[in-house]
């Protein structure tokens, strides 16, 4: 990875993700497509900036069945105008992180998250998979120290003992912590009408 926010550091940076692995980022990484931790297990992530283009609304990043994964120190900016961005549940939320089912004990410390329609979005559906029911929730995280800046919505989580403290908002056209009552089933109610 080139880390000079000109350069598609996306490949580089998704072949870093791997399990047991620190990464730990000093420039300014231009990504252009998610980076998928999905299944992905003890990765600790430091320092540096990751930038998606202006205007594009894939997720950042994304991930369902991950464990014991820390990010911190990391600024994300969306390079978005958020306020006028829209979303259907099947396509995906234009989020900065996207936590999905199976998920358990993921800390974001300390990150300044700016630009996005969601900063952090845990869930407890497979977006990918309208079907899926919300009972296989993520569990056990942090989010704390963050800075979050022109978000739709800072964060919104259906998880279970998520700690979200600390953190400062600003400029958010939405609610900034929207903690949502377990649902029964995807199916029942789109998780984003609010």
């Amino acid at each position: 990875a080139k880390g000079d926010g000109v350069s598609d550091d996306t490949a580089a940076l998704q072949a870093c993700l791997v399990n047991g692995n620190n990464v730990i980022l000093s420039g300014t990484y231009l990504i252009t497509g998610p980076l998928n931790i999905a299944n992905r297990h003890n990765i600790f992530i430091f320092g540096g900036s990751i930038v998606r283009p202006a205007d594009q609304t894939f997720n950042t990043l994304v991930g369902k069945g991950c464990d014991n994964i820390t990010i911190e120190n990391v600024t994300f900016d969306g390079n978005g105008n958020n306020r006028e961005m829209t979303y259907t549940w099947k396509d995906n939320i234009q989020a900065c992180m996207i936590l999905a089912s199976q998920s358990k004990n993921i800390s974001v410390i300390g990150c300044r998250i700016y630009n996005y329609n969601y900063g952090v979005f845990i869930n407890g559906a497979d977006v990918e998979n309208e079907e899926s029911s919300f009972q296989n929730t993520a569990m056990n995280g942090v989010i704390q120290n963050c800075v979050f800046n022109n978000c739709h919505s800072a964060v919104d989580t259906y998880g279970k003992a998520i700690l979200i403290d600390h953190n400062s908002f600003y400029g958010n056209t939405g609610k900034c912590v929207q903690v949502e009552a377990n649902s029964t089933s995807q199916g029942e109610e789109n998780p984003m009408d609010e």
